[in-house]
């Protein structure tokens, strides 16, 4: 059975085909697009991660100066001094306690939600150790109690470091992953750019040059009518029933 096809066709199948594979690219740069923005937003949320651990180890550092600034400024009795650290510490602490809940609310994997979870009761300790030494109006038991704030900050510094350990990593693997996301995209968007560009190209050779054929064919019928040498007895080839 022999197909007929009509010009008219031929240009809607050559608009289909485009139409088809602008689609296609587009549709694979959409999945790509999609996956590297899942890719670059676990990447930020361990950023902002790794920066509220931060924070918090840094106001566990500064409580210890509070302490240790505190009992210093006893033994010299420098009432100025011990005033700057009973006004700057209330901040230090609620600063602390803040970071410290953004951090557990984060939407963190459960392998980094489960080790900061873990090392609350550490801080809450650590944090009652220097509340009690600021609290005692008698330098002598606040000084006895130094040795068991130390060792509430050395447990709290072992148990920060692991966390921080854990989040800087997750941090470098969602950061690779990111990377390779957008390699990914790259090179799938490049490899079906070279196999449509080139079967596009082919497609709409193969339609045009039908087409031209056809007028071409005619063309030179009419220039040998033209001539008035041509045999009028002869009849145009006619191989389909389109507009020509």
């Amino acid at each position: 059975m022999k197909i007929t096809t009509t010009i008219r066709a031929k240009l809607i199948a050559v608009a289909a085909g485009s139409t088809l594979a602008t689609c296609a690219v587009g549709l694979v740069g959409y999945l790509g697009v999609s996956t590297l923005s899942g890719a670059n937003e676990a990447s930020m949320l361990a950023t902002e991660a790794m920066r509220n651990q931060m924070e918090v180890d840094i106001r566990h550092e500064g409580l210890s100066a509070d302490v240790h600034g505190l009992l210093l400024a006893r033994l010299r009795k420098d009432a100025e001094a011990e005033k700057a650290v009973r006004e700057g510490f209330p901040a230090h602490v609620r600063e602390m306690r803040e970071y410290f809940a953004k951090l557990q609310f984060l939407a963190l994997p459960d392998e980094l939600k489960t080790p900061i979870a873990e090392s609350a009761p550490a801080l809450a300790a650590y944090i009652g150790a220097a509340e009690a030494i600021l609290a005692d109006a008698t330098a002598t038991t606040a000084e006895a109690r130094l040795p068991a704030f130390v060792q509430q900050f050395q447990r709290l510094e072992e148990t920060l470091g692991q966390v921080s350990d854990k989040i800087e990593a997750n941090a470098r693997d969602r950061k690779d992953e990111a990377a390779k996301a957008a390699q990914r995209l790259s090179v799938g968007m490049l490899a079906l750019i070279a196999l449509a560009a080139p079967a596009l190209f082919l497609f709409i050779s193969l339609i045009a040059r039908s087409i031209v054929t056809r007028i071409s064919d005619l063309r030179r019928f009419m220039d040998t009518l033209a001539s008035g040498e041509a045999d009028l007895t002869r009849r145009l080839d006619v191989r389909n029933a389109d507009e020509i």
